[in-house]
């Protein structure tokens, strides 16, 4: 049992929807798309999986009950990331909502949930506390959230390139529709734990 919360249905002609979902008091978004989702008037079918408790945990490593943030490629590129939120100046990451929660079944993040940054060799260095999560299109991805990426990004353009570079070089096909992860966060500690 599920409740989907709405202000309304995608109709033709528009660009689609945030929806809520609240399965069993865990909240996910998903982006709506008129042309795909949308079956008849007033008709929305939306699937919803629900939590595999067998893989859960497997997927997504745990650290003291705490899911574990990676960010970027292990090296160069997560150690830099890592110091851009030690220093305060990275409050955001996107995902890839397809590959990194649909396909590992693992469910969105959600307000206030901490979790564990660790590094290239899978040390803890920090927790970060959930301040928000958003899952919109990849054109609809709005430039306050990317400059919070804190990566040094000079306009809207220069991130979607950016970041169409790093998930193509992951063999991953972006489009305008890919659905992503928008999560903002804060420092709540740092050090190992």
């Amino acid at each position: 049992m599920c409740t989907v919360r709405s202000s309304a249905l995608p109709s033709e002609g528009s660009e689609g929807l945030l929806v809520e979902v609240l399965p069993q008091q865990e909240r996910r978004l998903f982006w709506v798309s008129p042309k795909t989702s949308a079956r008849g008037v007033g008709a929305l079918r939306l699937r919803v999986r629900p939590r595999r408790r067998d893989t859960v945990g497997r997927v997504w490593g745990r650290i003291g009950g705490r899911r574990v943030m990676l960010f970027g490629t292990p090296g160069a590129m997560r150690q830099k990331l890592i110091a851009l939120v030690l220093s305060g100046q990275k409050t955001a990451t996107a995902g890839l909502f397809d590959q990194e929660y649909e396909q590992e079944h693992e469910q969105l993040e959600h307000v206030g949930e901490e979790l564990v940054v660790v590094d290239s060799d899978d040390a803890a260095v920090a927790v970060v506390a959930v301040d928000s999560v958003e899952v919109v299109p990849f054109a609809r991805v709005a430039w306050e959230f990317a400059d919070a990426e804190g990566e040094g990004f000079e306009s809207i353009e220069d991130w979607r390139s950016g970041h169409l570079r790093f998930w193509r070089g992951q063999g991953v096909a972006v489009t305008d529709d890919t659905p992503i992860v928008c999560l903002r966060f804060h420092l709540a500690e740092s050090g190992a734990q």
